[in-house]
């Protein structure tokens, strides 16, 4: 945008420079073809001027924000028509984009040309929007600039177009192998809000009462008793489930933000694949507390995790979610921690040394 600023602003001075050029040899020389390129240099500035004011008149433009499912793409979508008979060569389109996650804020502007007569089905045009990091972008059409044909002023078309798209991270296979690994070691897991049994340690095995949690009832002994239902008596509860918390950088490290984040999306639909319910804690940063836990059993739960981390700003808290976890003694509700950190980060919490914790670093 700056460019085209610098190149609009050069043609300026050079018209101006030629109508200057031209005034300055006919001072010194009284050659009269001289004045007359300098007023005929100044009508044609003045008649463009005024003919732009009739462009703009006839020239409708509309703006939309959209999604491409098969290319995996937003756009804005501009359609344009245009009644006159004359065409306006050059509109430029301002656009402000900011993203929630990173506060980054950024205007980027492109350049269209609309012919004369174009008032059938005008095929729309379509401006990819990009965005360096993940996050929702919030977008606002600020200005619709109609130049005149030789660039050198423009008039403003009244606009006001807003919306945002998600930007998702990069699908990767984030440290597969580790979290392979981790799932191999020890119980098989289930997750409470799904089906299965807890894993806490069993102190005996007892009878069915009416209060017991049918989840606790050990099914292979009593298929081995006559009309006996046996149950699991534990020792400390336990979801047999995985927690997945995460913190992150300072918000001057986007880089590391941005990778945090692909990080936890990836480990989640990773479990998600192996039908592996899991818990994903994280930091509200503008309440400045830990968010809710977010149970993650079904497609549509990592949707709404992943909304949820798009539109938070990503900043590293004075108290850490794992300070959190730990100083409540949520961890012991789990079976396997996943903790994903920054790399320049230390951990002062105590679950990085715990054997059930699988640490990853972005």
């Amino acid at each position: 945008m700056k460019n085209n600023r610098l190149k609009r602003t050069a043609k300026r001075i050079g018209y101006l420079m030629v109508v200057l050029l031209l005034t300055v040899v006919y001072i010194n020389t009284n050659q009269k073809m001289s004045l007359w390129a300098a007023v005929a240099m100044v009508i044609a500035l003045v008649m463009v001027i005024l003919i732009n004011f009739v462009v703009r008149a006839m020239v409708d433009i509309t703006y939309e924000i959209s999604y491409d499912n098969a290319k995996d793409q937003n756009y804005i979508t501009v359609t344009t028509r245009n009644r006159g008979i004359l065409p306006a060569n050059h509109v430029e389109s301002i656009i402000r984009c900011e993203n929630v996650v990173f506060g980054t804020k950024e205007t980027k502007s492109f350049d269209i040309a609309i012919k004369a007569r174009s008032v059938g089905d005008v095929e729309p045009i379509r401006i990819p929007i990009d965005s360096d990091y993940c996050g929702r972008i919030d977008l606002q059409v600020e200005e619709c600039r109609i130049y005149d044909w030789f660039d050198f002023t423009y008039l403003k078309k009244k606009v006001n177009t807003r919306g945002f798209v998600y930007v998702y991270p990069n699908e990767g296979k984030t440290f597969l192998s580790e979290i392979d690994d981790m799932l191999s070691e020890g119980e098989e897991f289930t997750y409470k809000h799904v089906v299965g049994n807890d894993i806490s340690e069993i102190l005996q095995i007892r009878e069915y009462r009416h209060e017991d949690s049918i989840k606790n009832i050990h099914w292979k002994l009593s298929t081995k008793t006559d009309n006996q239902l046996l149950v699991k008596e534990l020792d400390t509860p336990n979801d047999n489930s995985i927690m997945i918390l995460f913190d992150y950088a300072k918000s001057d490290e986007p880089e590391v933000n941005d990778k945090i984040i692909q990080s936890v999306c990836d480990v989640s639909r990773i479990l998600l694949a192996e039908n592996l319910g899991h818990t994903v804690y994280r930091m509200d940063t503008l309440k400045d507390q830990v968010a809710d836990e977010q149970h993650v059993a079904a497609v549509e739960d990592y949707d709404l995790v992943v909304e949820d981390l798009l539109e938070t700003f990503a900043d590293h808290k004075e108290k850490s979610v794992a300070d959190f976890v730990v100083d409540e003694g949520i961890y012991s509700r789990y079976a396997k921690i996943i903790y994903v950190k920054p790399k320049n980060m230390e951990d002062h919490s105590g679950l990085e040394g715990m054997g059930a914790c699988l640490v990853m670093e972005a």
